[in-house]
C-alpha cells in the first residue's frame, strides 16, 4: 500500500510539471503549453495555421552544427517540424561551403507549437524561423554571449535604404540560398532589403526574389515560413505569393507617404472601453491542439 501511495504522489507530481491534463481554461495568465519543454510521441505534423496552431511531434535544433549556432536558449524555441529543422541545417551547411559566413538562429516554435504569450504571433506551427543577419561569429559563442548579444539592423533609420557599411553580397548570398530552397514558401524581410535585392538582380534571380517580401520591421532578421508538408494533412497554407518578382511599383507603397487613418467621431453617451485580451486568448486552436498539449511526452511514459 505504501509503495503505491508514493506511486501515485510521484506520477501526480510529473503531471504537474508537465502540464500533461490541466484543462485549457485553467490556462489564465499564462498558458500550460509555453511551460511544456518536450514534444509530445507522436508522428511529426504541423497544426492549423502559422498565426493559430500547434506541432504534434516536434524536432528540436541542436545548439550547434555545421555552419550555425542558435541564441536565446533559455527561451525553449528550438523546435520545428522536420521540414524547418532539416532547412536549417541545410542553409547553414550551404553558407559554410560557400563562405559566406556562421548562421546565426534565433526563434522557431515553443516544443509542442502554439502562441507565445508574447513577442511573436505566428512560429505556432513548426514552419517559422527567425534567422539573423549577423554573419561574423566564426568561433563559438558562450552561453552568455548567446543571450546577450543583439542582432544588428541592416537598415538606415528613416527606413529607405539599407546600411552600405553593414550590407554585403554575403546577406544577397545567404537570402538566395534560403530562398532556392522548394520547401520554403516565402521570407519576410525589411522593404528597404527588398528594394536592395531588386537593384542588382537579373532576370535569372526572379524566381528566388519572388519568395523574398517584404514586411514591417525585419531590418535585423530574415523570416523563413515552410510550405504544409505532405505529412501534415490538417497544416493550412497561406494564400499563394502573386505573380512576378514583387519589384515593381508594388514595392514603391512601402516607402510611400500614407495619410492616417480619420478618427472616429467621439460618441455621446461615454462608452467604457473592454480591456483588450492578450493575443494568446483570442487565438481560436485547432480541436487536434488540445490533445497534443496534454499528450504525454515519451520520457515519461
Amino acid at each position: 500500500m505504501m509503495f503505491n501511495s508514493r506511486r501515485k504522489l510521484v506520477t501526480l507530481a510529473l503531471t504537474s510539471a508537465i502540464g500533461c491534463f490541466t484543462p485549457l481554461s485553467m490556462a489564465a495568465k499564462s498558458p500550460f503549453w509555453t511551460k511544456l519543454t518536450i514534444p509530445n510521441d507522436a508522428p511529426a505534423q504541423a497544426i492549423g495555421t502559422y498565426q493559430a496552431g500547434c506541432l504534434a511531434g516536434g524536432k528540436s535544433l541542436p545548439p550547434n552544427g555545421k555552419g550555425y549556432q542558435v541564441m536565446r536558449l533559455t527561451r525553449g524555441r528550438f523546435y520545428g517540424h522536420p521540414d524547418l529543422v532539416d532547412f536549417i541545417k541545410g542553409l547553414a551547411a550551404g553558407m559554410d561551403k560557400h563562405n559566406v559566413g556562421t548562421l546565426l538562429v534565433g526563434d522557431l516554435s515553443m516544443a509542442r507549437g502554439g502562441p507565445f504569450v508574447r513577442g511573436h504571433r505566428s512560429h505556432q506551427n513548426g514552419l517559422d524561423a527567425d534567422l539573423w543577419y549577423n554573419l561574423e561569429k566564426d568561433r563559438p559563442l558562450s552561453l552568455h554571449e548567446r543571450e546577450a548579444l543583439g542582432a544588428y539592423s541592416l537598415v538606415t533609420a528613416n527606413g529607405r535604404t539599407v546600411k552600405p557599411r553593414l550590407w554585403s553580397n554575403n546577406h544577397q548570398q545567404m537570402l538566395k540560398l534560403a530562398a532556392s530552397n522548394p520547401k520554403v514558401d516565402r521570407i519576410f524581410v525589411n522593404a528597404a532589403i527588398k528594394k536592395q535585392l531588386c537593384k542588382t538582380k537579373t532576370s535569372a534571380d526572379d524566381d528566388w526574389i519572388r519568395k523574398i517580401r517584404p514586411w514591417w520591421g525585419h531590418a535585423d532578421h530574415f523570416h523563413v515560413r515552410m510550405k504544409c508538408p505532405a505529412d501534415s494533412p490538417q497544416c493550412k497554407s497561406q494564400a499563394p505569393i502573386p505573380k512576378g518578382s514583387g519589384c515593381d511599383k508594388s514595392l514603391n507603397w512601402w516607402f510611400a507617404k500614407h495619410k492616417p487613418a480619420p478618427k472616429k467621431k467621439p460618441s455621446k453617451k461615454p462608452v467604457k472601453p473592454k480591456p483588450k485580451l492578450p493575443y494568446w486568448q483570442q487565438v481560436k486552436l485547432p480541436k487536434a491542439c488540445s490533445q497534443i498539449f496534454r499528450a504525454k511526452s515519451k520520457y515519461f511514459h
